[in-house]
């Protein structure tokens, strides 16, 4: 008996001197750059630097309360009051979310939620009601910055949305089916996914997939990450039903943040632009270029996978001509980052402004090169930093390109085709339509895009624009009014 009485204490005191001694709880601390505070430099110049972003991983969490009270009083919901085309002129709602991304007021949402609007309303998680100003919009990533006249808002800062990992928690949070304030959780699914949801030709899809749901209402609310950063704006979900079934996109943070900050700076986005029409590597492809397999393909070009932006055709005075890439070289990565998709492509260039130098690797010959290209804007000037000045095309609100010389063969006429044009300006209110052949501007004849461009400048009040349409008989005239 005194032997057990004996071993029982001896194990008491083993335990004790384990648990105060050696065993103490593990604690973790993960050490970050020094980042300047908010006092120390001025609290936008800090919130749209980039400089708070974090380089790790989220870690699995045991719970996701903190991230989700730290992000609810930083997401708004949004009402949209818009003006519609018919004849007449009713009016339209729409709703959505929005994430505070500064304390003095500015919002971030989807462009498709506050699209045209006359008037948009915020309302805060806390039921405060504010009139919002546009401050921006880009079509081209279906982004938009509202601003409210209020100061110490809660907002939310980015994180690195670069660093996501498939499998990756991440929460969703917004408005969904008009229930406020509502969050929800899954993983990253994918990363980089183009869904060719939006029509602009320079459009840029790369978006995150997550299993978190996402209904309508949702659009332009925030994608967080375990540590309550915002890594993305909620903009879509694919659907046969029209509710939630199992995915939703995102934007992705970074490249959020950096058209925000040149809509905050210059209210449209400086758009950096290779220069190069570019397809995938991939089967549809390998078929047009008479290739069984895209292996086979892929070989035929010299890369190790069936992976790479394949171009095919090159613009005059543009980046990449200067560069020195021509139809079809393959590029497969941008300042060392692996491009195996158009998506991944356009997402690491749409960071980018005119006047940026990008380091390209690309297949010229099956051999492997690697060159510098400098970025420049749609009208192939160089704008580093500044303002882009918009051309009188962008004032008109179209996109036109010369014909080439076997259209012009074909048609038996010289002119410029419509390629794009902007919804609401002067063009668009005309009722011109894209694909429209331009030959004459106030009987002014037009052969090239910098015809057309001399002759709208040259032109005041109502100018008549003359042409015709390749696949529909006869001339087509259209009368636009110049401010």
């Amino acid at each position: 008996m005194q032997l057990m009485l004996a071993a029982l204490l001896g194990a008491l005191i083993g335990i004790a001197i384990y648990s105060n001694f050696i065993a103490k709880p593990q604690q973790v601390v993960v050490k970050e750059s020094a980042q300047p505070s908010i006092n120390q430099v001025g609290i936008n110049d800090l919130l749209f630097s980039g400089a708070v972003q974090r380089n790790f991983r989220a870690s699995t969490p045991n719970d996701f309360t903190a991230a989700a009270n730290y992000s609810l009083p930083a997401v708004v919901s949004i009402k949209a009051i818009q003006q519609t085309n018919d004849r007449w002129g009713s009016l339209s709602r729409s709703s959505g979310s929005g994430v505070i991304v500064s304390a003095d007021g500015y919002i971030v949402t989807n462009n498709h939620v506050i699209e045209n609007a006359k008037e948009i309303t915020i309302t805060l998680n806390d039921n405060r009601q504010y009139d919002a100003n546009v401050i921006g919009v880009d079509p081209t990533t279906d982004l938009a910055l509202v601003k409210v006249m209020e100061n110490d808002l809660p907002f939310l800062t980015f994180g690195n949305s670069d660093s996501l990992q498939i499998g990756e928690w991440v929460m969703a949070v917004g408005n969904p089916l008009g229930l406020q304030s509502t969050v929800t959780a899954g993983i990253v699914s994918a990363k980089g996914r183009d869904l060719n949801l939006i029509s602009d030709q320079y459009r840029i899809e790369a978006f995150i997939q997550t299993d978190a749901a996402v209904n309508p209402g949702n659009s332009g609310g925030a994608l967080i990450n375990t540590n309550g950063e915002l890594i993305g704006i909620n903009t879509a979900i694919v659907t046969l039903s029209g509710k939630y079934e199992g995915y939703s996109f995102a934007i992705p943070g970074i490249l959020a943040q950096k058209v925000i900050s040149d809509l905050r700076e210059y209210g449209v986005v400086q758009r950096g632009l290779l220069g190069v029409q570019i397809r995938n590597v991939d089967m549809g492809l390998a078929q047009d270029l008479n290739f069984r397999r895209v292996t086979d393909l892929a070989e035929n070009l010299g890369l190790e996978n069936a992976e790479g932006v394949f171009i095919y055709g090159v613009n005059p005075k543009s980046g990449a001509e200067e560069a020195g890439l021509v139809s079809g070289d393959v590029i497969i990565a941008v300042n060392g980052v692996h491009t195996p998709t158009i998506s991944v492509l356009q997402d690491q260039i749409g960071r980018m402004r005119p006047g940026d130098v990008v380091e390209v690797e690309y297949m010229h010959d099956r051999k492997k090169v690697t060159g510098n290209i400098l970025l420049k804007n749609m009208n192939a000037r160089v704008v580093n930093n500044t303002l882009v000045e918009n051309s009188i095309l962008d004032d008109m609100g179209i996109e036109v390109k010369n014909l080439s010389d076997s259209e012009m063969r074909r048609l038996g006429k010289e002119g410029v085709r419509v390629t794009d044009i902007k919804e609401g300006s002067p063009i668009d209110r005309a009722n011109m339509q894209k694909e429209y052949v331009i030959t004459h501007v106030n009987k002014a004849k037009v052969a090239s895009v910098d015809d057309l461009k001399m002759a709208l400048q040259n032109a005041d009040g109502l100018i008549t624009i003359d042409g015709f349409y390749e696949y529909a008989k006869g001339d087509y005239a259209y009368e636009i009014w110049k401010k």
